[in-house]
């Protein structure tokens, strides 16, 4: 496990660059799929930089998101 967390940790900084930009994309496909609306509770497990969290954040006006990674350094 803990070489995981050091592998995120080491990429973590170049995650959001330009050249990862699907990773948006990805997110509000990921959010609309998962049909979130407003005063739903999202848990998002293994959260990286956020991209899914941030998305559902905006779908879910009246809810609340809450993420989590093992990797402090994609937090």
């Amino acid at each position: 496990m803990s070489s995981i967390i050091s592998t995120f940790d080491a990429v973590a900084g170049g995650y959001d660059s330009p050249n990862m930009r699907f990773f948006p994309f990805a997110a509000d496909l990921l959010a609309a799929k998962a049909k979130i609306f407003g005063r739903q509770k999202i848990l998002d497990v293994a959260a990286g930089t956020g991209m899914v969290s941030i998305a559902a954040a905006q779908m879910a006006s009246t809810g609340r998101v809450m993420a989590i990674d093992l990797s402090a350094g994609m937090l």
